[in-house]
């Protein structure tokens, strides 16, 4: 009786596994320009409803040192396998065996699902310039997308 019970906990647990699949996709790379660094990085969709399309939008905002001034650089960039359903109204990713609502389309925008998550990170590389090693960073934005 023990056994059985314990080849079903396993059993559960392998399962449970399986279908809780994640996948991280890059959606954008920028070297850090430490002349002008960004005081905030955030991602948000954006959709074009007549022709089925969704984007990711990165916004870099940045201070000037002027309390009352302030500006933002908006890079998109399209992302395999995200679009935009008009029947029902919502930005989905289906690539690879993954599918995935990422947002809702509401009366006053769109809003984000907890299905995709955006994730940025800072990363230092190093790299030979001819004269010396030099190390690098390098923002990184992803698109997780899973349960």
């Amino acid at each position: 009786m023990k056994m059985r019970f314990l080849v079903l906990v396993l059993v559960g647990l392998f399962l449970n596994h399986a279908m809780a699949v994640e996948k991280s996709i890059l959606v954008l790379e920028t070297k850090k320009d430490y002349s002008n660094s960004p005081s905030h990085i955030a991602a948000a969709f954006n959709i074009n409803k007549e022709l089925g399309r969704a984007w990711v939008t990165v916004a870099f905002h940045y201070n000037t040192g002027d309390s009352t001034r302030s500006y933002s650089n908006l890079s998109s960039m399209l992302v395999p396998g995200l679009s935009y359903d008009s029947a029902t109204k919502q930005v989905v990713f289906n690539s690879d065996g993954l599918a995935a609502t990422c947002a809702e389309q509401k009366w006053y925008g769109l809003k984000q699902t907890k299905q995709c998550q955006f994730k940025v990170t800072e990363i230092k590389r190093q790299r030979d310039n001819g004269f010396y090693i030099v190390t690098e960073t390098y923002y990184q934005i992803y698109l997780k997308i899973g349960n």
